[in-house]
């Protein structure tokens, strides 16, 4: 390519060598010429360099930025999730803890339940029993002397008569409930009986009330 001359002021060298040499004076010439365009260019990149380097760096310092930000976000996104992950936890917990609350009320709700019924079924029972002994009063007054009274706390007591003969109207007594276990139990015996566990004992596996009386009644004749 050929390269474009400028208008350049010469100088009295150039004007001499020109005149002495013109061969030589115009390759100068062209010479001072290309290194003046290379300078040019040279200034010229250097600047596109220089404001190239500068969006580098801003461009650098933005990436920079944008990635201290993107860590942050991480950190603070990290950090919520375990606490969502903590509350989920103790939620489950309390989720937990509440199910097995209910299980034990419910439990408790059933043991009670079936006290009740128990209870229930063991007044049902006494009650029969002590119906049971009432109705027999009469028949057991006129045949073997005995009046039987209730007294306090559900317990029967029983009144022998004309066992002594010197006096037939001294009262042998002994008095009687239904424990827990339903279950006779006598209470007070006037006067004691030794053989009373063993009576007491035998009524319990027999049910036979109405011998268990018979015995108790030859027993106080053998005082």
């Amino acid at each position: 390519m050929a390269l474009k001359e400028f208008d350049l002021p010469k100088t009295d060298f150039e004007w001499q060598l020109n005149s002495q040499h013109p061969l030589i004076g115009d390759e100068f010439t062209n010479m001072l010429k290309l290194y003046q365009r290379v300078q040019e260019t040279s200034e010229a990149l250097k600047e596109k360099w220089t404001q190239k380097n500068s969006e580098n760096k801003l461009m650098r310092r933005k990436h920079l930025e944008i990635i201290n930000e993107n860590a942050k976000y991480v950190a603070s996104h990290k950090k919520t999730v375990m606490e969502i992950e903590a509350l989920l936890s103790e939620t489950q917990n309390c989720k937990k803890k509440s199910i097995e609350v209910k299980a034990l009320i419910q439990q408790q709700k059933d043991e009670l339940a079936m006290k009740k019924e128990m209870i229930s079924a063991a007044n049902k029972a006494n009650k029969a029993s002590l119906k049971e002994l009432n109705k027999a009063a009469d028949v057991f007054k006129d045949r073997l002397g005995l009046e039987i009274r209730k007294i306090q706390g559900e317990q029967l007591q029983f009144i022998f008569r004309s066992i002594s003969h010197k006096d037939p109207e001294l009262a042998y007594t002994f008095t009687l409930k239904i424990n827990d276990n339903g279950d006779y139990e006598v209470t007070s015996c006037d006067p004691p009986l030794e053989c009373m566990p063993l009576l007491e004992q035998k009524v319990r596996e027999t049910n036979n009330f109405s011998a268990f009386l018979a015995n108790i009644r030859k027993a106080f004749l053998q005082l």
